[in-house]
């Protein structure tokens, strides 16, 4: 039902594109890839601006050992904005894995360059030294493929025993359950012994009052936080904070209109929606923004007579990956009439503002980060 929605509103579309996005990356998770391609090309077909879609998808497929077509999400997501970090990670991959090892150590060194918070450079030093090892072996006539983890092959095929004679003997990281069917061959089938150890963890279902009981009792029991999941992560609110940082950061910013004597400056901020939270786990914790807000702008000369021009950025489910990728791409309007040359020059303007709100997110979430 989820794939075949059609949002009818622009805010509708841009619900189905967040929740088609979380399920894609539990899919990528739970190490099941098929689905998270199909939730992530789901959301691609409602929203192809996302550079995050692209390189999830590209996760998958690497996973799958589908590297052509994971090099072309890669590339799209460069064509959205070309110094994503992780887009150039995936596209060194997919090239090491096509026999491109001198274009995947270009792409592996701009990564590195690129990784302001430091995710992806711990992973490319043996990358690139594969990567060289693998262009001496193209030089001396053998063929090299470098991966960035083991990728199953032919000699990992499994053989079960109770398949002998029914032509599928050899089936590729399956094996067959005692009621007959497959599936992987990693699956543990639990014995009688193990289940009754386990207990039953069949879920029940609770009615609305004791939901809200409980939800009144982690309130009243946790102050600015709340225990999820059965006490296993404290989930600490800090939207207050959030929501003041960027309106202190970006509240100051401007940029000139080429060739005018125009200045776009931020007015106001508001519609927000959304802030930041802190989740809590035996001292590990996971520092998470999800923001939407309004930036309106003026521009205005140092004469009081000339009409000021005037429009909104607007920053839509702003979350952690979008920011550390700049691959934020808000909507932008410019509500003042102008003739094609002066539209043409403030969009030049207001490019620079994205730019410089870009950065101050940046900053914002590297200081969320050195919170508690």
């Amino acid at each position: 039902a989820l794939y075949d929605e059609q949002p009818s509103t622009v805010s509708e579309k841009d619900a189905l594109v967040k929740e088609l996005r979380q399920r894609g990356e539990a899919m990528l998770k739970a190490k099941n890839y098929p689905v998270a391609e199909k939730l992530f090309t789901c959301a691609i077909k409602h929203n192809s601006t996302k550079m995050g879609s692209y390189n999830s998808r590209a996760e998958a497929l690497i996973e799958m050992g589908r590297f052509q077509e994971a090099l072309e999400d890669a590339e799209s997501a460069l064509a959205i904005n070309d110094r994503g970090p992780t887009a150039h990670y995936i596209r060194g991959i997919c090239l090491s894995n096509l026999g491109q090892p001198k274009d995947a150590i270009d792409s592996f060194e701009v990564a590195g360059t690129l990784d302001i918070f430091g995710r992806i450079t711990p992973k490319l030093p043996p990358l690139i030294i594969k990567a060289r090892a693998a262009i001496e072996d193209l030089k001396s006539g053998k063929k090299a493929v470098v991966t960035p983890k083991r990728q199953r092959v032919k000699e990992d095929i499994v053989k079960d025993d109770s398949d002998e004679g029914d032509g599928e003997t050899l089936m590729k990281g399956y094996k067959t359950l005692s009621d007959g069917s497959k599936t992987s061959y990693f699956t543990h089938e639990m014995t009688e012994q193990e289940r009754n150890l386990a207990g039953n963890f069949t879920p029940k279902a609770i009615t609305r009052e004791e939901a809200d009981k409980l939800k009144k009792q982690a309130e009243e029991t946790t102050g600015a936080g709340s225990w999820w999941a059965g006490e296993t992560w404290e989930e600490i609110k800090q939207e207050k904070w959030i929501r003041e940082q960027v309106r202190a950061r970006i509240s100051s910013l401007f940029a000139k209109v080429p060739g005018m004597s125009h200045i776009v400056r931020v007015d106001n901020i508001d519609g927000w929606d959304g802030g930041g939270y802190v989740m809590v786990k035996r001292q590990v914790k996971k520092f998470i923004i999800d923001v939407t807000f309004t930036v309106h702008w003026a521009a205005t000369t140092d004469n009081p007579s000339d009409e000021a021009v005037i429009g909104n950025m607007e920053y839509k489910d702003i979350t952690n990956a979008e920011i550390e990728e700049g691959s934020i791409n808000p909507k932008i309007s410019i509500r003042t009439p102008l003739k094609a040359v002066t539209h043409d020059r403030f969009q030049t303007a207001l490019g620079d503002m994205k730019t410089k709100v870009q950065e101050e997110l940046i900053a914002v979430l590297r200081d969320f980060k050195k919170l508690l």
